[in-house]
Order: C-alpha cells, then sequence, then structure tokens
C-alpha cells in the first residue's frame, strides 16, 4: 500500500493572493510556519518549518478570501515536486503540498486598532485588485 498524504497545522506567513495560469485557471501559493517545541539539558528549544502549498481553482479563492497573515490553517494533501529553471538557466526543484482539504482556525490578534481596521478605501482595493496571469500549473514561477 502506498499513500502520499500531509496534514499540516500551523499559521500562514504571509496574505494569500489569488493568481491566474495562462490558461485561466486560479491558484495561490502560500507558506504555512508550523513550530515544533522540544526539551533538553539546557531547557526549552524551538524548531519553526515553513511548508510551501498551493490551492487551486474554488479552494484558492476562498483562502484568498477567508485567511490572513498569522491565522492559523490546516491544510491536508499530497506533496508534490515540481521543476523549474531559474534566471542562471539552472534546473530546480521545489516540494509544495497540494491542498486537498482546508480548515480556517483562529485569526491573529490585532496589535493595535489602527492595524485591525482598515480604512474604508483600502478595503475596496484589496477586493477589487485584478488577477495576475501566471504561468501554468506545470510551469509556475518558482521558488516562492
Amino acid at each position: 500500500m502506498n499513500l502520499n498524504r500531509l496534514t499540516l497545522i500551523g499559521r500562514i506567513t504571509d496574505d494569500p493572493e489569488l493568481k491566474k495560469t495562462k490558461n485561466g485557471k486560479a491558484y495561490t501559493r502560500f507558506s504555512v510556519a508550523t513550530k515544533e517545541v522540544f526539551g533538553s539539558s539546557d531547557g526549552k528549544k524551538e524548531n519553526t518549518e515553513f511548508h510551501q502549498c498551493v490551492a487551486w481553482e474554488k479552494m484558492a479563492q476562498n483562502i484568498c478570501k477567508y485567511v490572513k497573515k498569522g491565522q492559523s490553517i490546516l491544510v491536508e494533501g499530497p506533496v508534490r515536486t515540481s521543476s523549474y529553471t531559474d534566471e542562471k538557466n539552472e534546473k530546480r526543484s521545489v516540494r509544495l503540498l497540494n491542498v486537498l482539504n482546508v480548515q480556517f482556525g483562529t485569526k491573529p490578534r490585532a496589535k493595535t486598532q489602527e492595524t485591525s481596521a482598515k480604512a474604508p478605501d483600502e478595503q475596496t482595493k484589496t477586493q477589487e485588485t485584478e488577477v495576475k496571469e501566471e504561468p501554468a500549473e506545470e510551469e509556475l514561477d518558482l521558488p516562492f
């Protein structure tokens, strides 16, 4: 039996942005940070890992609409390896969690009243942002 499924519970490291491939398929790429706390003779130690994720179509739209930087999130799906050629014309690869299931967690606390309440013009601007054209799924502009 074989199984390629990863489940992460962590925090979004930046506000997700909706993009489109050249063929018009909506997607978003984002990073989820997970923290592991463990003990040692010196005391507690922490290790933070950053996991690259990609979501497609309706799921991508919902993630962009409802998730903000610092919010907790559960993502689940298979891990895929994507290849690309960098600016030095060298072949590179990156492992991405292809999100098939998502659950939104608690939103981050606002540090001040000013940062938690956007001006109405700013909210409208965010909602009306035009989607940029991006390469096809197998030709995503990588790395993040």
